[in-house]
């Protein structure tokens, strides 16, 4: 992922919180490849917006349980430069045995029955590199961003996300793009003004160029909308689950 902007928000129409995601990519293909996939796991169903052979959750719904998305942080060792930095953290991901950010995100939805057991295991599990979830539960107040590095965690106070720290004291890194600070901005107006069930609040800075996945997700009512996007605009029909 080269950035996203999810956010949660109290939804007063639907009741409980509601995900509002964007993923972006810089790979043709993507968002017409787009598919929805209904898991069955032990702590119950999901919906999984992912890709044929993709193995992990990047973006997912638990009806009546949590709905979650994850972002990348910025590039570990920023000293070194961009192209050393990426080699550098990917030498480091190949010496762990932690999970992968993604694959954690698989665990909690298919094991935690409830947005407290999700956060507490997103919260605590080390994984084998840096990664921002944003997580909306069913009752109101279960919103929260997890900025994680393999070993710690922090929260920012608003329930956005972009693809730079925006609570850990200590992590190094700049953001990743340039559009990532006003992307984070622009989801906290639209999670403070609320938006209504539809696709409107879709437009710059939280669209952008490579943005190839659109979401909106309810844990309480189990309501989802979802559309493929590529460079030339959307590149799917909506889908809406309710």
């Amino acid at each position: 992922m080269n950035g996203a902007a999810p956010g949660a928000a109290e939804d007063a129409a639907q009741g409980g919180p509601t995900l509002l995601r964007t993923l972006d990519w810089p790979f043709d293909g993507l968002g017409r490849n787009l598919v929805v996939l209904r898991q069955q796991a032990a702590a119950g169903a999901y919906l999984n917006m992912t890709w044929p052979g993709f193995a992990g959750v990047l973006t997912g719904l638990a009806p009546g349980r949590f709905a979650a998305a994850i972002n990348q942080p910025p590039l570990p060792l920023p000293r070194m430069g961009r192209t050393v930095g990426w080699l550098a953290s990917r030498l480091r991901v190949g010496r762990s045995t932690a999970l992968s950010p993604t694959h954690l995100l698989r665990l909690a939805f298919d094991t935690c029955h409830s947005f407290g057991e999700a956060v507490a295991l997103i919260r605590t599990t080390p994984i084998c590199l840096p990664a921002i979830f944003t997580m909306a539960g069913t009752a109101s107040g279960e919103t929260v961003v997890i900025e994680r590095t393999q070993v710690d965690w922090f929260e920012p106070p608003e329930a956005a996300a972009g693809n730079h720290w925006a609570a850990a004291p200590d992590a190094l890194g700049h953001p990743r793009n340039a559009s990532s600070r006003p992307r984070r901005a622009a989801m906290c107006r639209l999670l403070a003004t609320g938006s209504d069930w539809s696709l409107d609040w879709l437009r710059d800075p939280i669209l952008q160029p490579y943005t190839r996945v659109v979401a909106m997700a309810n844990p309480k009512t189990g309501r989802l909308l979802v559309q493929g996007w590529e460079a030339t605009g959307a590149a799917t029909e909506v889908l809406e689950l309710l």
